[in-house]
């Protein structure tokens, strides 16, 4: 069955309708007003009743679609491209009733839960811009300096409330005009608004130092740990005089160094004590055999357990001293260092064939009959095949192995191709 179009420009009070006649062809433009405009579709020929959408016309075409007609709600974009003439009631009308004959994607339409819930999105949109201007001509408003107080205080984690505002702004009364973060941060301390941050979690908790395997080994661990200690506090002195501290942070710093000195562990220590017990000499070469501004704490309980000197040695009269410390001569130090030497070589011999099975694993040969299988296996089956050479030529991504037999010919080529993974 063909449906009738009818363009509607809602309003309101008054009603546009728009549609032609079937029976006499006459072109209706008339006014309804809203208590009688469900009135007029009540008894109507079967109809396809076009729309603007908007946020009335949802419920328009809720209470239409019960009474039997075919409710189109058009974008206000789609209708526009048919009023071709001033904009007024009639000329809407008339440009809906256009639009409804034309194809395109109408508007669904709503249920009230789904206007309900799209109204209260709307009015959440709005509050957050209402909050984000406010908050941004307050921001305007503002001095540097206040500027730089509302920012100490969310650092700290501090809320600024009517209560505590005006100590806040008089804290800061005597700050300069353009302070930086440190300078207000310095002034609410000093009133003693904020306070010291309270020490990170890992000092509530206790640390297993250990114990010292001798006396050595407890002279080593003091000084280290007052080594870092006295590192520690200079570079919070330092940073704090450079302005690049805060008062409260400067005092954080000083109080996390002095505890950490007595978290110093005798792992290191005990270590050291062990190598020196045992005369072992790869341990004492790494720890000992340094620059002097390295390993400074190792080498002064040296000095003062065993009366070394190893610093301001030149590197083979602190290398000599350190054999001796082992109790070996120079011959011995030439026998162990030449069984070193050899150690490593064979080590790093070791190390070279490792990589290239490991290379020659991830890549895969072709064999004359067709069958795919890895580099290692391949060169495995060319040498008990009785080949004496190896060539490798070809592109990085492509290497061609050629494998000699002396067999025929003096040299006889085999030829596969391995593809690196």
């Amino acid at each position: 069955m063909k449906l009738a179009p009818v363009g509607i420009d809602i309003a309101k009070s008054v009603f546009q309708v728009h549609y032609v006649d079937e029976e006499t062809g006459e072109i209706v433009n008339k006014p309804i007003k809203r208590a009688k405009f469900l009135e007029h579709f009540a008894n109507c020929t079967p109809s396809l009743i076009g729309i603007e959408a908007c946020g009335g016309a949802h419920h328009w075409a809720r209470q239409l679609t019960k009474m039997g007609p075919v409710v189109r709600l058009m974008p206000a974009e789609f209708v526009k491209a048919f009023n071709i003439r001033n904009k007024n009631d009639a000329a809407d009308a008339r440009a809906i009733w256009l639009a409804v004959q034309q194809p395109g994607k109408p508007v669904a339409v709503k249920t009230e839960m789904q206007q309900a819930m799209l109204a209260l999105h709307r009015m959440r949109e709005q509050l957050v811009k209402f909050r984000a201007a406010q908050i941004n001509a307050l921001r305007g408003l503002l001095a540097a300096k206040l500027h730089q107080l509302v920012s100490v205080m969310r650092a700290a984690k501090q809320p600024v409330t009517a209560e505590t505002v005006d100590g806040l702004v008089a804290a800061v009364a005597g700050v300069s005009n353009a302070p930086d973060f440190i300078e207000v941060d310095d002034a609410l301390f000093a009133a003693g608004l904020l306070q010291v941050a309270p020490l990170p979690e890992m000092f509530d908790k206790p640390v297993s130092v250990g114990q010292p395997v001798n006396a050595l080994a407890a002279r080593l661990r003091d000084l280290i740990a007052d080594w870092r200690r006295e590192k520690k506090l200079d570079h919070a002195d330092m940073q704090r005089t450079r302005g690049r501290l805060s008062a409260r942070r400067h005092a954080l710093e000083r109080s996390m160094a002095l505890l950490a000195h007595g978290r110093e562990t005798f792992e290191w220590p005990n270590r050291v004590a062990v190598a020196l017990e045992s005369r072992d000499v790869a341990s004492l070469l790494n720890i000992l055999d340094t620059p002097d501004d390295h390993n400074l704490s190792s080498k002064q309980v040296v000095l003062e357990f065993h009366g070394l000197k190893l610093r301001g040695l030149t590197a083979k009269s602190r290398r000599r001293a350190i054999f001796e410390l082992c109790g070996l001569d120079g011959t011995a130090q030439a026998a162990w260092e030449a069984s070193e030497l050899s150690r490593k070589q064979a080590e790093r011999k070791e190390q070279d064939a490792q990589r290239a099975k490991e290379a020659a694993q991830n890549a895969r040969c072709k064999r004359g009959d067709g069958v795919v299988i890895d580099g290692a296996q391949h060169v495995e089956d060319a040498t008990a095949s009785g080949c004496q050479r190896l060539a490798v030529a070809g592109a990085p991504c492509t290497l061609r192995i050629v494998l000699g037999h002396p067999a025929v010919h003096g040299c006889l080529n085999k030829a596969s191709t391995c593809t690196p993974r």
